[in-house]
Order: C-alpha cells, then sequence, then structure tokens
C-alpha cells in the first residue's frame, strides 16, 4: 500500500488561527526565487497603461540617448552641429529613430553613416514591438463584473443557502456565462505542516445563458457540504474563504472572458439573506437598483 497523504496521516487535521489569506485576490504576492524579468511580456501586458507607456517611453529616450553619445564620441560626426554640443547631438538622434530628418543635420562620415544605419534598425524594432504591445493591451477582452460585497448563509424553512449575487456592468451580454465555487481552509496536518484545501461547492445552477442583469450564485448546504453545520466562528477558525471562477462570452468582441473573485471568512455572513434589487417601472420595465446590490439583512435566530 502508498503512504498516505498528509491530509490522510493519523490525526485529524487542526484549523490554524485566522491569518488572513489573500492568495486569491490580486494582492501583491513575494515569488522568492523566481526571475520575473524573464516574463517582461506578461509583466507589461497585466500591468497599468502608466507602466506599459512609461517603459515604451523609457526605451525610446533612453536608446536615442545612447545614441546621441556615440554621434557625440568622434567630433564633426553630424553636419551643421555645434561642437559638442549634447542638445545638437540628442535632436539628430530623435529625428533618425523617429524618421523625420529636417535636413539641416546629416551624418558627415563614415562612422555617422553606421550610426545612422545601426539606429535606424533599432527604430523598426522598437515600433514594431511598441505597436504590438500597445494593440495586444487595447485588445485584450476584459469582463466588468460587479459581486455583492459579502456572500450571506440564509435559513430558507429547514434549508440553508449560500448566496452572493454577481451582475454585468456593461450594457452588453455574457453568453454561457459558468459559474465555480470552491471553499478554501487552511488546516495544519499530523506533521505539523500547513496545507490549503480546496473543497468544490456544488451550485444549484452553475450555467447562466445570458449574464445581462443580475445574478444569483446558489449553493445548497446539505450534509455532503464542506459548509455543513458551518458559523461565523468556523469559519474564522479555519481562515475560510469562497473563491469564484467566472468564464464566458462577451458578445461585443466575441472573445471568452475570465474573472476571479474572493470572499474572506469576514465577508461571508451567516444567517443573513440579500435585498431584492429588482423592481418595475409605471411602465413595466424592469429597473436594477445598484445602489441596494450590496445590502442585506440579518434574519432571527
Amino acid at each position: 500500500m502508498s503512504d498516505p497523504t498528509p491530509s490522510e496521516k493519523p490525526g485529524k487535521p487542526q484549523p490554524v488561527a485566522p491569518q488572513r489569506s489573500d492568495w486569491g485576490r490580486n494582492a501583491p504576492i513575494k515569488r522568492v526565487g523566481l526571475h520575473r524579468r524573464r516574463d517582461l511580456y506578461h509583466w507589461l501586458i497585466r500591468g497599468s497603461w502608466v507602466r506599459l507607456l512609461g517603459t515604451i517611453s523609457l526605451v525610446y529616450f533612453g536608446s536615442a540617448f545612447c545614441f546621441a553619445l556615440l554621434f557625440l564620441a568622434v567630433p564633426g560626426t553630424i553636419e551643421n552641429a555645434r561642437p559638442a554640443s549634447l542638445v545638437d547631438a540628442f535632436n539628430f538622434s530623435i529625428q533618425t529613430l523617429s524618421t523625420i530628418g529636417y535636413g539641416t543635420l546629416a551624418p558627415a562620415t563614415g562612422y555617422g553613416h553606421v550610426l545612422v544605419a545601426a539606429e535606424m534598425l533599432l527604430s523598426l524594432l522598437i515600433t514594431a514591438v511598441a505597436t504590438g504591445l500597445v494593440f495586444a493591451k487595447f485588445a485584450r477582452p476584459t469582463a466588468r463584473l460587479l459581486f455583492s460585497k459579502v456572500a450571506v448563509i440564509k435559513r430558507e424553512g429547514d434549508q440553508r443557502l449560500l448566496i452572493f449575487r454577481v451582475a454585468n456592468e456593461r450594457d452588453g451580454r455574457i453568453f454561457d456565462a459558468h459559474f465555480s465555487v470552491s471553499y478554501v481552509r487552511t488546516v495544519i496536518g499530523a506533521d505539523g505542516s500547513s496545507l490549503v484545501r480546496l473543497l468544490d461547492l456544488k451550485l444549484r445552477k452553475s450555467v447562466a445563458p445570458i449574464l445581462s442583469l443580475t445574478w444569483n450564485v446558489v449553493h445548497e448546504i446539505d450534509s455532503d457540504s464542506p459548509l455543513y453545520e458551518v458559523s461565523s466562528a468556523m469559519l474564522a477558525a479555519e481562515d475560510g474563504a469562497l473563491t469564484v471562477n467566472v468564464s464566458g462570452v462577451d458578445d461585443e468582441v466575441a472573445a471568452a472572458i475570465h474573472v476571479n473573485h474572493m470572499y474572506r471568512h469576514d465577508e461571508i455572513i451567516v444567517d443573513a439573506s440579500l435585498v431584492d434589487v429588482l423592481t418595475q417601472d409605471e411602465r413595466g420595465a424592469t429597473q436594477v437598483l445598484y445602489d441596494r446590490f450590496h445590502d442585506y439583512e440579518k434574519q432571527s435566530k
């Protein structure tokens, strides 16, 4: 027989004290030992526009400045330039890099022509890479999904339900939206090692054919559920959390979208219900009350 896994070793794993783990969110995580510089493309695409445009500008003007120093290294390289003028050398380098050429400054020696040829080649590469990065970031499909700030555990007769709400913030629709929810708990095994357990939650309806307004994601808590007999104290003791994944197709760009959201244990309210946000106006049109989207009501025990 094979050795049992850590979670199967003798001795029941014990919950750890709450540590407010944010591993499922967009919180910064220190990845010790990884060389992030090898994945520069991902770093630029996932970052902000300021990061991308700033990096492109730094490479562009930095290259121009380096070539300006090379032009100055040999006197008389630039025709009509003032002697030892860094400003003239930088202006000529910018004109060469941008393929403008006003006709006043020009290479005057063989050395200068070689530098101009090299800078022109670099200009082509910078333009191609910058265009590709900007287009890739601009065309990257994104979803604007609004999640309720809390998930609630509601009593409904003899049954308990885990419920949270999702809405599409855009006017378009998301087709074939798939929802998957897992309960995350941190335990300490018999050998003292810390383990993160992900337990899938079965949803009452895991697919929304069209997501245009709001959608309640519901998990029925029964004896087979990891949340059976759940309480606020249990959630805090296990540092419990919910991780939610949503995937679908955005009808405006006909592209697949993926969204992740996380509920920490202090964002899961036991014995509460979400308030209704769908109403109709005097003409019968459906209204979504987004000012009440995150509201909930406590249930009396």
